[in-house]
């Protein structure tokens, strides 16, 4: 057993946990008693993440070994992870009984009363340390923190720089060191003593006080002196090598980097560094190596372990980014940068609860954190909470002002809000584009002023792929007349599927723009020549509203993938129609609207779509309604029309499917929220997202009638249901947003089904709901009427489309005539 459990900490070591936790696995098939394999391995699950696992074994093993300092050591850390500090506190106290020159524990148990304000016995803990282990360089740096909190600023970057003599790889005492020097207030004056040009080590010096004084090229120079005169310094040579990242000379830094690591082959940080470095150079594979390199060096520094984090999340391998993060906070419980990462982890992987758990913890350690912020408003818009939404990100906008991403998720769910009027959308939209889209003021293009050639249209989204807004840009593309119209699409590929390539293949010309920045993607317009620029996302995630600000193109237009104004200076036109913007409605917008009447998209159903069913009334006997529409659309003001509805239709039942709707948080707050207007459970019923397309649209044989959203409608849903033979009822409302239903079913003939109030909507699905009759002959001929309809009628859309923007493009050509004739 012996040797199987030497290998095992072989492994272990080695940051080989897989392999450790399957020989200490072994071992306890063979001996389940085994307190040293149970142990160990509860350490390793700590380590791992796998907290419950981790308490579950360490406690059986202090509960079979009570004299084994190390498992009431590993039980006190993971009490400490889990914030039970009193816990934490009686296991550190019981090491030391036990083992009283226990170094480590010493150092632990000091850092929770340092925590506690009990200073005096945390420094007699952090020296008892020191005494055991005079090169224990945590110890060190922690009496340089503890230092640091009592005002004694020179005290604490003595302990901080014999910490980093003692290990150049601690990565705290690199950071604390800055911290220290800053906080002594005589920066200036040490700035001005003369240094010992012969001595590497005040040359060092003067490069960290050069550095924190932003004197960064000064810095590096002292820096570079030092590492010049004592070549075999690995500590003055990384320090030189990350002057030279901040300075953005990462090859020059690679340099010194291998230089460190030759001279000390274990120098982990150096290592993490490497691997910044190469990631910033734009070679994944070599800073993946280097990052998995220092892990292996030093397994429980946790900067590696979230850097490593970071470059699997961009790869999207969200699971295994995952176990990173919770490595890290393993090691680093409080770090809240790593909460934040692993809460946006958690949304990408649709568990949204535990996401809002993680990201209000990373909050509370950091309450500047503005990212966790927005994304905890990301959460609560899409759990139909617009008005928490809000809270958030006004809270990530005032902790970074700069926030653009925040900034727009807060003008976008506006849109949600109907205690918010059109006007006021607006004058925010516009607040936005003044702090981050100036008008660039004239631009002179070089396009050729021909009213009648052939026109080079672009269009800009990120959403070319499984998305509402690939599925109705699609026809579009395949239908433009080529010999009018030439088609470039500016693609973020960052989530690329099938119908990304179906796409690709539409294009005359397809352009990459996955990590460009707007700079770069208006230079890229300007050298293609593009005439029309339109937009397909506003200010939705991932869309790019700032390259329009550079105004790369005569003519910019928005259109389909935002539903209101972009608030732009200079986007020119928004595409509409004259019942989702009624004459009126200019005011609500600062672009000029193009209503391309009677719809302002066209439909093009899955040709693999399946056969429409009969009303399940017809058998069941009793309505079912149905949203299938992102639960961000489910407010507060509509579930309390809809909880009216089931009221008054007995033996009703709504069915609610969802990306989200899968989230165990999201169910509960949304069966919660008709609880509140007395409908039971069982009445509500829940799916979660269908990635198969057809067997998503199959979902809606199993609905009689279709309640749209409001505020903010349905778009591609509501075509969705009809071509299914459901029909929707809609609210007509104050915004484009609330109007696009009452836009698609007037288009194919069933204006009777849009409700201008409150009250109308309630009549009009309880009436359809008691006519099974009507019911059933709207489903048997709902696919003929909307072939029937403008709605599919692709070509003609596209003609009118082209014709506005051939009316548009004379307009411009107009005007540059007159300008060139002059008064």
């Amino acid at each position: 057993m012996q040797r199987l459990i030497a290998l095992a900490i072989e492994h272990h070591r080695a940051g080989r946990l897989a392999d450790a936790e399957a020989l200490y696995r072994q071992v306890l098939t063979s001996d389940p008693q085994n307190a040293e394999a149970m142990r160990l391995l509860g350490y390793l699950a700590h380590q791992a993440g796998n907290t419950e696992m981790a308490i579950s074994l360490l406690t059986a093993a202090v509960t079979l070994r009570p004299d084994a300092a190390d498992g009431h050591f590993y039980l006190g850390n993971v009490w400490r992870t889990v914030g039970r500090l009193d816990d934490a506190l009686a296991c550190y106290r019981r090491v030391l009984v036990i083992a009283p020159r226990h170094a480590q524990a010493h150092n632990n148990l000091a850092t929770l009363l340092r925590a506690r304000g009990e200073t005096a016995e945390a420094a007699d803990h952090y020296r008892a340390a020191l005494a055991t282990r005079p090169d224990f360089a945590p110890a060190e740096n922690n009496l340089g923190a503890l230092a640091l909190d009592q005002g004694e600023a020179a005290e604490a970057e003595a302990h901080f720089r014999r910490a980093l003599a003692l290990d150049p790889d601690l990565y705290d005492a690199r950071r604390n060191l800055p911290r220290a020097v800053a906080a002594r207030g005589d920066l200036a004056e040490r700035l001005t003593e003369p240094v010992d040009e012969s001595d590497p080590a005040a040359r060092h010096r003067r490069g960290t006080l050069l550095s924190i004084a932003g004197r960064l090229d000064q810095a590096e120079a002292a820096f570079a002196a030092a590492a010049s005169q004592a070549p075999n310094d690995v500590g003055y040579l990384f320090d030189w090598a990350a002057e030279m990242r901040h300075l953005g000379r990462n090859r020059e830094a690679l340099e010194a980097l291998g230089r460190a690591l030759a001279l000390k082959p274990d120098f982990a940080l150096a290592e993490l560094y490497r691997a910044n470095a190469l990631r910033d150079l734009g070679d994944p594979a070599g800073a993946m190596a280097a990052v998995k390199r220092a892990i292996a060096l030093a397994p429980t520094l946790a900067p590696a372990h979230y850097n490593l984090g970071a470059m699997l999340q961009e790869t999207e391998d969200m699971q295994a980014a995952e176990a990173c993060y919770r490595r890290v906070l393993a090691l680093d419980p409080g770090l809240a940068a790593a909460q934040r990462n692993l809460g946006t982890v958690l949304i990408r992987s649709d568990r949204l609860g535990e996401a809002a758990d993680t990201l209000a913890a990373a909050v509370a350690s950091d309450p500047g954190l503005a990212d966790a912020h927005a994304d905890l408003g990301n959460i609560h818009r899409a759990w139909g909470q617009a008005e928490e939404a809000d809270a958030h990100y006004r809270r990530a906008v005032a902790a970074d002002p700069d926030n653009l991403a925040a900034h727009s998720s807060l003008i976008f769910n506006l849109f949600s809000r109907p205690d918010v009027a059109p006007e006021v959308i607006l004058t925010e939209h516009q607040r936005w584009a003044d702090r981050f889209a100036p008008s660039p003021g004239t631009v002179e293009h070089g396009n050729d002023p021909d009213p009648g050639r052939r026109l080079r249209v672009g269009y800009v989204s990120r959403d070319f792929r499984s998305h509402s807004v690939g599925f109705l840009i699609e026809p579009v593309l395949a239908a433009h007349d080529r010999a009018t119209v030439e088609v470039v699409c500016y693609a973020d590929e960052s989530v690329a599927d099938a119908t990304t390539a179906r796409l690709r293949g539409l294009a005359e010309r397809w352009r990459v723009t996955t990590g460009l920045t707007d700079e770069a993607v208006a230079a890229m317009v300007g050298e293609d020549a593009i005439d029309i620029l339109v937009d397909l996302g506003g200010h939705t995630q991932g869309a790019r509203p700032r390259l329009f600000a550079h105004k790369p193109a005569p003519i910019q237009v928005t259109y389909l993938g935002y539903p209101g104004t972009t608030g732009l200076p200079t986007m020119d036109y928004r595409l509409t129609d004259s019942v989702a913007d009624p004459p009126g409605f200019e005011p609500h917008c600062c672009e000029e609207l193009v209503r391309l009447d009677p719809c302002f998209l066209c439909y093009r159903p899955m040709e693999s779509a399946p056969a429409v069913s009969p009303p399940p009334v017809t058998e069941q006997g009793s309505v079912t309604f149905g949203t299938m529409n992102d639960l961000g659309k489910l407010t507060p003001e509509a579930i309390a029309v809809w909880s009216r509805i089931l009221t008054a239709v007995v033996g009703s039942r709504l069915l609610v499917k969802a990306r989200s709707a899968g989230d165990s948080t999201a169910e509960r707050l949304l069966r919660e929220a008709f609880a509140g207007h007395g409908i039971a459970a069982e009445r509500i019923v829940i799916r979660a997202f269908i990635p198969d397309r057809a067997e998503h649209l199959a979902t809606y044989g199993t609905v009689d009638i279709a309640l749209d959203t409001f505020p903010y409608n349905g778009t591609a849903t509501t075509c969705e249901a009809l071509w299914m033979g459901v029909p929707v009822v809609t609210l007509a409302g104050d915004r484009h947003a609330g109007r696009v239903g009452a836009s698609l079913l007037s288009t194919v003939g069933l204006a009777d089904l849009v409700a201008e109030d409150a009250e109308a909507y309630v009549a009009i699905v309880t009436a359809l709901a008691a006519d099974h009759d009507r019911l059933a002959g709207l489903r048997a001929g709902m696919r003929g009427r909307m072939a029937a309809s403008p709605l599919l009628d692709v070509p003609a859309f596209t003609r009118r489309l082209e014709a506005a923007y051939r009316d548009l493009w004379r307009r411009w050509c107009e005007s540059r005539a007159a300008l060139v004739a002059g008064p």
